[in-house]
């Protein structure tokens, strides 16, 4: 196993019209621009399922347990046993993985580095050739270690430990620590741009009223729905749109050209009630914003909106029709940077991930907004409290206990990653921490002595 992990992971698979193909010379750049984001279906490849690169329109970010299939699936060898990426979701969660370069790196290395963004470690499955994924001291087999006390018979069955070193520390070596906040959010006004067919489009008034249309059905989106075609799906007939660079905000985390959602916005009304998502029409011959009077409905899975209604306002459908209408909404974007507070720890111990999405986040109204500094608006910065929180987090995190515990024999069922909470018959307790436990970190067998060292630490 050692041989195939410490091989260099050269070339990326990409998605193309026939298929997956392998592109010897390209970089492993997971997340770095457009070209290095995953496709939106799994695809098989050498025999397993994984997600690949691709540039379509449909593309989104890589997470931690895509990339980690990517990598087991185009680099590890078939006779390797490993998880599948339904496994790996429920190891990983849904932690977004940042940009990252691994052109050339050993195999081992790379899945070490991208298992690290989610607090995550590898090591070697039970039985057989193969390889996991686990969460240091919360994830484990319990392993029994007993030493009787002095002066009783020996019993095999509670005396395992042959020779032990235990480290206690008073200001022990700390753990670092990444705390995760929500995804920044901004409030910003973006014109919207047509998303029907203009070959259906007609200047008859009664073809967009729902019960008066003779095609309602081809006719439906007609001056009703509006996309922003951030992920440039829209780009190719029949609507041909331009793709909305989201970077031009000229603030981070909108880099990548993946779909969106429009959420409600900071600003708000005299009641403090959030304004919603705010769809303003005009006719460029007047030039004033007139905020859409009727139902709307706003997509779940990209920038767009349908405007309800049976029938179009009469003035609205007047510049639609001449096509003098301008349409925006004013709405909040979610970026792809979270809020991250980062306290680093000792370099030769793995930081602890903690996702805090659901209690701190930022938002801020844009420049661009329409009600930029003119309302009330639910903004806020929660950097400080999670940072204080992820401080808080590192003093509890200690590591402080480094063991070196011999045991008599070769014990073959001990692995990395094992769970040691005490030594049994001396009431020596090795736990330092409420939320896990001190974990094996390195296992070595020692034939001529027959015995069993592990290395324990948390």
């Amino acid at each position: 196993m050692a041989e195939f992990l410490s091989q260099p992971v050269l070339g990326a698979w990409r998605l193309g019209d026939d298929g997956p193909a392998a592109c010897p010379l390209a970089r492993l750049r997971f997340n770095a621009d457009a070209n290095g984001l995953a496709s939106a279906e799994r695809v098989e490849v050498a025999g397993r399922t994984t997600r690949v690169f691709s540039s379509a329109a449909t593309a989104a970010a890589w997470t931690v347990s895509d990339a980690l299939a990517y990598l087991l699936a185009t680099a590890a060898p078939p006779e390797l046993d490993v998880p599948g990426p339904d496994e790996l979701d429920a190891i990983c969660g849904s932690v977004e993985l940042p940009a990252i370069d691994l052109t050339g790196v050993a195999l081992a290395a790379a899945l070490a580095r991208v298992a690290s963004v989610a607090g995550m470690e590898i090591r070697a499955v039970r039985e057989g050739l193969g390889l996991t994924f686990f969460r240091p001291g919360r994830q484990g087999r319990l392993r029994r270690i007993g030493l009787q006390p002095a002066g009783e018979l020996l019993d095999p069955s509670a005396s395992n430990l042959w020779r032990g070193r235990l480290g206690l520390q008073r200001r022990p070596a700390a753990r670092g620590v990444i705390a995760l906040g929500a995804p920044k959010r901004y409030e910003v006004t973006l014109a919207l741009s047509p998303g029907w067919d203009p070959a259906v489009q007609t200047t008859r008034w009664r073809d967009f009223v729902f019960g008066e249309s003779d095609d309602w059905p081809a006719r439906a989106p007609v001056f009703r729905k509006w996309v922003l075609n951030e992920h440039g799906r829209d780009s190719v007939g029949p609507w041909n749109l331009p793709r909305n660079d989201l970077s031009e905000l000229g603030v981070e985390g909108f880099a990548l050209p993946v779909a969106r959602r429009l959420l409600p916005c900071l600003s708000a009304d005299a009641a403090g009630q959030s304004l919603g998502v705010v769809v303003e029409y005009r006719d460029v011959s007047q030039g004033d914003w007139r905020r859409w009077p009727n139902p709307l409905w706003v997509a779940p899975d990209e920038c767009a909106i349908w405007l309800g209604g049976d029938a179009l306002p009469a003035d609205y459908f007047r510049a639609a029709a001449a096509d003098e209408l301008e349409l925006r909404v004013t709405a909040c974007l979610e970026s792809d940077v979270r809020l991250t507070a980062e306290v680093p720890g000792s370099p030769d111990l793995p930081p602890e991930v903690i996702d805090l999405s659901d209690r701190f986040g930022w938002a801020r109204v844009h420049e661009s907004s329409a009600f930029f500094g003119s309302a009330d608006a639910d903004e806020r910065d929660d950097t400080e409290l999670l940072t204080a929180h992820a401080r808080r987090a590192a003093e509890q995190l200690p590591q402080a206990v480094e063991t070196e515990l011999t045991l008599g024999g070769i014990d073959e069922s001990c692995h990395v990653g094992d769970l040691v909470e005490r030594v049994e018959g001396r009431g020596l307790e090795l736990r330092s921490r409420a939320d896990a436990l001190p974990c094996v970190r390195a296992v070595r067998h020692d034939f001529e002595s027959q015995t069993t060292t592990l290395t324990v630490s948390g």
